[in-house]
């Protein structure tokens, strides 16, 4: 319940009725990881006094040095835990990280598709009912592709799936979210799609098809050096007619001053909060600029948005007439309509750098709710060529990059000025 004072007092406690407690001694390690890693390898270092052999206790003490940036010393204790269960996905994955974060990315992309099992199909909509793609196709085969782990992370996977298809001029079909139907067909005409979602529209036989494989594992396929860029300003497509429609209304409503998308929270249901930013804190530094700010955030924001002084009020619009949990298609118009986005690390940081608009993305440090494929410390991303990433400081502080956010939307309005008068 993110009670996380109220655990520590019984954690605590059951140490003091049992100093030998394993559990107690773990979930103290695993409470403490993030904030206070040594104080947490001293909880697991006990527990792996009494027991060596706990693949929990290795991985979370793996992931203390991983906090620390002891990667040689993460390793250790994440190998170890994988030597005693070879499928052990928790550990794989932490182990995976370190990878891409040093850029052995053979390495880890060979790593990370073992989440998938030794099938290479855990996870799959279609279970095991078709052979796990390894490369060996020809021209008379066809792949069945699917997507997972959240609409922002299946996104990412199209950029990947668009690159794969244009190395291999193979037949391919995916499984991917409903909600993304239009954008995929028209940004991947020459792929077939099928929705997640069971419907009469999944008109497809098992059959048809001679092999299946997670979009991610097609990277190992691509071998594309993550410290290079997409070789294109943008993957997907949105639709002309209706990111027309939507700029000439906002333009109006703005008296054709620049148009600025913000997000800034994410419903992620375990780190969401860390990924946050409060409104009022998010536009404290950029409501002084010239431009009329569009509301991109998705969920339950009302309250939020009402508590904002009327000066803050009045430059921001809510267009009703656009659910960004509904059609993403109508989404990625929106945010095509407008000039820069700044949000947070959430779906429409994907998808407005899918698309190929100026954006900035504030992710949270290592730690709770960061994701490694925003990478450690650098500011530019391999998925996304016109996205920039600034990040939080220490002590889980918005403030340093916030004012870089004013600086780089300050700089875009300048230069877009000075284009506009010429």
């Amino acid at each position: 319940q993110n009670k996380t004072l109220q655990a520590e007092k019984v954690y605590k406690r059951a140490l003091k009725l049992n100093p030998n407690s394993l559990e107690a001694l773990i979930n103290l390690g695993d409470l403490y990881k993030y904030s206070k890693p040594k104080v947490a390898r001293h909880y697991l270092d006990m527990a792996l006094n009494l027991q060596p052999d706990n693949k929990n206790a290795l991985d979370i003490c793996g992931f203390t040095w991983f906090m620390e940036q002891k990667y040689d010393q993460a390793l250790k204790y994440y190998e170890a835990a994988i030597r005693l269960d070879s499928d052990f996905k928790r550990a794989l994955f932490h182990k995976t990280a370190i990878f891409f974060l040093t850029g052995k990315f053979d390495i880890a992309w060979e790593n990370y598709i073992t989440r998938y099992g030794a099938t290479g199909n855990i996870g799959s909509p279609i279970g095991d009912k078709l052979p796990f793609f390894k490369g060996e196709l020809n021209y008379s085969s066809k792949l069945l592709i699917w997507t997972d782990q959240g609409l922002g992370d299946e996104i990412l996977q199209l950029g990947i799936i668009k690159e794969f298809v244009e190395k291999f001029p193979f037949e391919v079909s995916i499984i991917t979210n409903v909600r993304l139907k239009e954008i995929v067909e028209r940004s991947l005409p020459q792929v077939n799609f099928f929705s997640l979602t069971k419907s009469e529209n999944n008109k497809y036989s098992i059959s048809d098809f001679s092999y299946q494989a997670p979009a991610m594992s097609l990277a190992v396929h691509i071998k594309r050096d993550l410290n290079e860029k997409y070789k294109n300003d943008k993957y997907l497509v949105p639709c002309e007619n209706k990111t027309r429609e939507l700029r000439k209304k906002y333009l109006k409503i703005s008296e054709n001053k620049p148009l600025v998308g913000i997000s800034w929270r994410s419903y992620h249901p375990e780190f969401g909060e860390n990924k946050s930013i409060k409104l009022r804190f998010f536009m404290n530094k950029i409501i002084d600029l010239d431009c009329l700010f569009i509301n991109l955030q998705y969920g339950d924001y009302e309250s939020e948005l009402n508590s904002l002084p009327s000066k803050f009020q009045s430059k921001l619009f809510t267009d009703l007439t656009i659910n960004p949990k509904g059609k993403i298609d109508n989404f990625a118009s929106q945010i095509n309509a407008l000039d820069f986005i700044i949000t947070t690390s959430n779906s429409t940081a994907h998808l407005s750098g899918a698309i190929g608009k100026e954006t900035i993305t504030l992710v949270p440090k290592v730690g709770p709710g960061w994701l490694w494929y925003w990478f450690e410390e650098r500011s530019s991303t391999p998925w996304y060529p016109k996205l920039k990433v600034l990040r939080q400081g220490q002590n889980n502080s918005w403030k340093n990059a916030l004012n870089k956010s004013r600086i780089e939307l300050s700089n875009f309005l300048n230069k877009r000025a000075m284009v506009t008068s010429n």
